[in-house]
């Protein structure tokens, strides 16, 4: 992450300190109680049952999860038939918190066992817009694309032009002795209206520049559109394949700390913000 982000004061940092219920000034949580899917592209590509319940607040900690049902739920109106074995987390910040640019770092761990995908993205509010800063659909599970291998400990991040995945540039994590299940670690990324940068323990991983393709980059990112942010569980993807008999009928996704630097709204001063803790190497 950039010292001159890290240096100045977020405009918002979310830490969970003292709350016991998912805030609703801030996060949707998608799922009524009998569960959903939501018409999102990405849903569909899962076998999970979006409840509300699968988000809460633990130990001062948003936690997200994946947990295996008695008994499979099928949706009437899914375009392909498929029983639904897990249900799973669905948190977003559209309409509440925003950025149109900015930096956002979130400090988090998720394990990586078979069909469990995990991560943290920011959407477009209209256009197709997607930046996925971290994320790992787990070890290959039941049924994996035959071209598909093992992430082993990694994970990808990904800028789209598409939200449906069908143009991209996204690359794997580089390979890291951190412990991506075990360990918290610090996601991040910075959109500006000329180029994406995203971030792992505050070291660069993956830049796209407007000037690569500004009509994609343009469309994708409009000027002025902002970006919200998601957090999700989802059960299993068609590359990576479903949950398994490895897989644990409880995951999750446990995110301890949020950070925000909205660069059109600044806050004014000098902060010091590159003094809160990091789980990896120092910042760039």
């Amino acid at each position: 992450m950039r010292n001159d982000v890290l240096n100045t004061i977020p405009n918002w940092v979310e830490d969970f300190e003292g709350k016991t219920t998912v805030d609703e000034t801030i996060f949707t949580a998608d799922g009524k109680p009998k569960g959903t899917y939501n018409g999102e592209s990405y849903v569909l590509e899962d076998w999970g049952v979006i409840r509300e319940d699968q988000a809460c607040i633990r130990d001062n900690q948003l936690v997200l999860s994946m947990t295996k049902r008695d008994n499979p739920k099928v949706f009437k109106s899914d375009p392909v038939q498929k029983e639904r074995w897990h249900n799973t987390a669905w948190l977003r910040t559209r309409g509440k918190v925003e950025l149109v640019q900015g930096a956002v770092e979130m400090v988090a761990k998720f394990p990586c066992p078979p069909g469990f995908w995990a991560g943290g993205w920011a959407r477009a509010t209209v256009s197709q817009g997607e930046v996925d800063f971290f994320e790992s659909p787990g070890r290959l599970g039941k049924n994996p694309n035959p071209a598909a291998h093992d992430l082993n400990n990694r994970y990808t991040a990904t800028v789209h032009y598409k939200q449906d995945g069908t143009d991209k540039v996204g690359v794997e994590s580089p390979i890291t002795p951190a412990n991506l299940g075990g360990d918290f670690h610090t996601y991040g990324f910075i959109k500006t209206s000329e180029e994406v940068i995203i971030y792992f323990e505050r070291e660069e991983i993956h830049r796209v520049k407007r000037s690569d393709n500004p009509t994609k980059f343009d469309a994708a990112f409009p000027p002025g559109e902002p970006l919200y942010l998601l957090a999700t569980t989802q059960a299993g993807s068609k590359w990576f394949g479903l949950p398994n008999d490895d897989t644990p009928d409880h995951c999750e996704l446990v995110i301890d700390r949020v950070t925000v630097w909205d660069f059109d709204n600044p806050v004014s001063g000098q902060g010091e913000y590159s003094s809160t803790p990091v789980y990896g190497s120092s910042s760039s």
